[in-house]
């Protein structure tokens, strides 16, 4: 169904009122001080550069920068925040029972990639942390230490925060240069619950086909928790497909590619909702590939909604002849996941430490976490304090020590299948008769960054679940591995 056209709005109907501008006074009333500390920093470090005190005049023009940035960004985002919230409760009555056209990409089909915008994200949040990180680190620091406080140390996070967004930065902006604007071109419009999505991403320059490319549909729904600094945001993802593509992909031109893009969506799936700004249901397009030097990545936020027809649900999948089969895809990976054939039956072996990037990633947010526990009971001398962070850190160190050290081994065969979890060469055994169990499946299991991390579980015929291996980072690598597990327990396909 495609529909990119504007209809008159309804006679007699009125938009929602949004006034808003309670909201809008306030941050621009909380932002004045940083503003007008900026401008005065500003004024003086002019002085001090037009006398010849260069490092002095420098260093507040620095702090006039940063200061202005949040001031003046605060007003700025304010004003044209409450605009847009006017412009999209009003095109909310409009288009009420179209919602997919409050969005003119959406409308129009043709839907960018999200690169540029966190191109500005990672750069704005690099130059905050460098900002405030950079001055005192030369001004603050070695003051402090001077005087013999060692805790002043800890304030070298935001500096070096600030290198690793710089560096993130810096690596987004290479990306966005190398492949242009990417865009996804919807064959119709929108995507439809219980039927399909379908279209293709256009990737105009510098992609080597033959290495391939994986795409990514997820509904995810994105929740806001707490305010001020208590502040949280998590999403769960409540629905995911994937599809591996080889490398004969279409062209479009000389360095173009049109990788086509077909996903069947369930019929109990939740529609595209962005109405209030804390409970969002959300719809995004992947596509991934490793290239030489800087890798492909393109993200888009695409409209799926309940229609009442569907011109394309009877079509052919136009990627199915470009599918790569599962064992392919897990070997050229470079899974540490092992499945083998033994005496015994089937062996599925799930070493220690297998996903080492957030292995290593959680090892080093645990290390900051018990720095922060030392720092804070030094300085507040609070057992209240000392208590509650060391709870939490109990419970980083034990998730550290697992994801370092457990292992899995699961041995299946037509009789029975036996579990067994290992702590440094010491852990529990569990055997299942084959006929308790219904089958094998697998669920959503730890969410990090971008990746979901999936279960492998038995299904008894008593409506129990048992988990037998964790975090495998692909839906598809671990759907393969539920197969496989069946197919070893004798249940066929």
């Amino acid at each position: 169904m495609s529909d990119a056209s504007f209809n008159p709005q309804p006679a007699g109907s009125q938009p929602a009122r949004t006034d808003g501008i309670g909201g809008v006074v306030f941050l621009v009333l909380f932002a004045t001080p940083f503003a007008g500390f900026g401008l005065f920093a500003a004024v003086l470090g002019v002085r001090k550069l037009i006398v010849g005190n260069t490092y002095d005049g420098l260093m507040l023009c620095l702090f006039a920068l940063v200061f202005c940035t949040v001031g003046f960004g605060l007003m700025f985002g304010a004003v044209w925040g409450r605009k847009k919230m006017k412009q999209t409760a009003e095109l909310r009555t409009r288009f009420a029972d179209k919602l997919w056209l409050l969005r003119p990409d959406w409308a129009s089909g043709e839907i960018k990639s999200a690169t540029r915008g966190q191109v500005v994200l990672f750069w704005i949040m690099a130059t905050a942390f460098c900002g405030f990180g950079i001055p005192i680190s030369i001004f603050v620091i070695p003051q402090e230490l001077h005087r013999g406080n060692k805790l002043a140390l800890i304030a070298l996070l935001f500096p070096l925060a600030g290198l690793g967004l710089l560096t993130a930065a810096i690596y987004q902006t290479l990306r966005w240069v190398k492949y242009g604007a990417v865009l996804f071109k919807m064959k119709s419009v929108p995507g439809i619950i219980g039927g399909v999505l379908m279209g293709t991403v256009r990737i105009p320059a510098h992609f080597q086909p033959q290495t391939g490319i994986a795409l990514r549909l997820r509904c995810v729904r994105r929740l806001v928790t707490g305010s001020g600094k208590s502040r949280s945001v998590s999403e769960n993802v409540l629905w995911e497909d994937e599809k591996h593509l080889g490398g004969n992909l279409p062209r479009a031109g000389l360095e173009e590619y049109d990788v086509p893009v077909f996903f069947k969506i369930p019929a109990n799936s939740r529609e595209t909702d962005s109405e209030k700004p804390d409970d969002q249901i959300v719809w995004r397009l992947t596509a991934v590939s490793k290239q030489p030097g800087i890798d492909f990545r393109a993200d888009f936020e695409v409209p799926v909604f309940k229609v009442t027809d569907d011109i394309l649900g009877d079509m052919a999948d136009p990627t199915a002849a470009l599918q790569l089969p599962a064992g392919e895809v897990i070997r050229d990976e470079h899974s540490r996941i092992r499945v083998r054939d033994i005496p015994g039956g089937r062996e599925f072996y799930f070493p220690a430490a297998r996903n080492l990037l957030n292995v290593v990633y959680f090892t080093a947010f645990t290390l900051v976490w018990t720095a922060f526990t030392l720092a804070t009971y030094l300085v507040f001398q609070s057992l209240f304090f000392e208590i509650v962070f060391s709870l939490v850190n109990v419970l980083l160190v034990v998730g550290c020590f697992n994801m370092w050290f457990r292992t899995s081994r699961v041995i299946i065969n037509a009789t029975s299948v036996r579990a067994t979890k290992h702590w440094l060469f010491i852990g529990p055994t569990h055997t299942v008769d084959a006929g308790d169990i219904a089958r094998f499946d697998l669920n959503a299991g730890m969410t990090s960054g971008q990746t979901v991390f999936y279960n492998l579980q038995i299904l008894t015929r008593a409506n129990k679940k048992i988990t037998v291996g964790s975090g495998v980072p692909s839906r598809l690598e671990a759907e393969w591995l539920a197969k496989e597990m069946n197919r070893a327990l004798g249940r066929g396909e």
